[in-house]
């Protein structure tokens, strides 16, 4: 099978070749030309995710790219990405934006959300009269943004049932404020994120008649070599080191799922707390009083400290010196 798939004839292979450019309204990402926006291109190219930060494109990130391109060229739905917490899927959604020149806008779902952080609110104005300040969702819909609504099955039901008529093919939202039905713009697009239901409190299941108006993404967590890869290429820590903080994390998430099924094993500690750790020390190695800091103690003492603060995890300790007395199963050999 698999050399009937990837071994293909001269003839076919063209197949896996980007087509002639449709003009310059297009931009080339991987094989897909997508539509351009209005703002320039990254300065950087492909390292330029847009917050003056590298974007690494290991193997597993560039697929999910090319996946998520392949949705956006068709244009016609809005776009479902599921995945565990800290997997990237906003991540992906803003760094395609950026490569082909479109606003971002991101918003957050809670249980709180209200209606009129989409819609819009009266609010006085200079004079003292009320006006309406329109809603992010509103203003995107305008101007043609890309807008992520991060935690989706997180959102109240009204808001849910508010977004119906812009996810049915009339694609237009109706505003009660103003008495008017809003159309969207050429360029705008329509993106949303979430942690499955049952692995994670407070994700309910969103119906199957609303699910079915997204082309769904799901989107796995990063290999533990190419965490490894990333916290070395884009924070700069040396791949040893990088290698020990993955280790860290992995034991510290066997430990969670064994001892407490139902909290997840992500409760202890995700991805994120790694590169918050490292920005961590990095501006306290800048501060007059860091001379003399030993980098090994980003494993030992700053990554446990951090934990038991911020996640009360009182077991970080002795968890990171185990995963610290065992060799990397993958990447880079410790050479601490």
């Amino acid at each position: 099978m698999s050399q009937q798939v990837f071994d293909l004839p001269p003839s076919a292979q063209g197949l896996m070749r980007a087509p002639a450019s449709p003009g310059g309204s297009h931009v080339l990402f991987e094989q897909f030309w997508l539509e351009r926006g209005p703002l320039p291109l990254p300065a950087l190219g492909v390292d330029d995710d847009g917050s003056a930060r590298r974007f690494v494109l290991t193997p597993s990130v560039r697929q999910q790219l090319c996946n998520l391109a392949r949705c956006v060229l068709a244009r016609k739905h809005p776009i479902l990405l599921q995945g565990p917490t800290s997997s990237g899927k906003t991540s992906l959604v803003k760094y395609l934006a950026t490569q082909t020149g479109h606003s971002f806008v991101r918003i957050n779902n809670h249980q709180h959300t209200d209606l009129q952080e989409y819609l819009g609110s009266w609010v006085p104005d200079e004079q003292g009269r009320l006006v309406l300040r329109e809603g992010a969702l509103v203003t995107a819909l305008r101007c043609g943004h890309w807008v992520v609504l991060d935690e989706l099955n997180l959102a109240p039901t009204e808001v849910l049932e508010a977004l119906n008529r812009l996810l049915d093919d009339n694609r237009e939202l109706f505003v009660p404020e103003l008495q008017e039905v809003v159309r969207p713009h050429p360029h705008f697009m329509l993106f949303a994120t979430q942690n499955p239901p049952g692995a994670y409190a407070g994700r309910k299941a969103l119906s199957r008649a609303f699910r079915g108006r997204f082309l769904e993404l799901h989107v796995e967590e990063l290999p533990d070599s190419e965490l490894a890869d990333i916290l070395h290429q884009r924070c700069g820590v040396a791949p040893s080191y990088a290698a020990k903080m993955v280790a860290v994390m992995r034991e510290l998430q066997r430990r969670r799922q064994r001892s407490n099924v139902f909290a997840g094993r992500h409760g202890f500690i995700t991805p994120r707390d790694l590169f918050r750790c490292v920005h961590w020390v990095r501006w306290c190695c800048c501060r007059p009083s860091a001379e003399g800091f030993d980098p090994s103690a980003l494993c030992t003492d700053v990554l446990p400290t951090r934990l038991c603060i911020v996640r009360r995890v009182p077991s970080a300790a002795g968890s990171t010196q185990e995963a610290l007395s065992s060799k990397p199963r993958y990447g880079h050999q410790a050479d601490i």
